[in-house]
C-alpha cells in the first residue's frame, strides 16, 4: 500500500500500518494463528489495492471483462471458517 500525504504524516513507515491493523486483530482474537494474521493483512491491505486494481485495470486496457468470484462475501465467511490446521 503507498502511504498518502495524510497517511505519511501518521505512520513513519509502512511496518506501521501493518503494524497497526495487527494490533487491532490481535486485540479480537489473542490466540489466532500466524497464517490467520496474514489472511487478515492481506483482505485488508494487498487485495483491494493491489490486486484488484491490476486486474482491474489490465482487463479494461485489453477490452476483456473479468470477474472475482472467489471474493463473495458468502464463499470468504466459509473460507475463514475453516481452521488453519487443516
Amino acid at each position: 500500500m503507498l502511504l498518502d500525504a495524510c497517511r505519511t504524516q501518521r505512520y513513519s513507515t509502512h511496518d506501521d500500518v501493518i503494524r497497526r491493523h495487527l494490533d487491532r486483530f490481535d486485540a479480537k482474537r489473542p490466540q489466532a494463528s500466524f497464517l490467520d494474521r496474514m489472511i487478515y493483512l492481506e483482505l485488508r491491505q494487498r487485495l483491494a489495492e493491489l490486486l484488484l486494481m491490476r486486474v482491474d485495470k489490465m482487463t479494461m486496457a485489453c477490452s476483456v471483462e473479468a470477474r472475482v468470484p472467489f471474493l463473495d462475501h458468502e464463499f470468504v465467511r466459509l473460507a475463514l471458517a475453516v481452521p488453519s490446521s487443516l
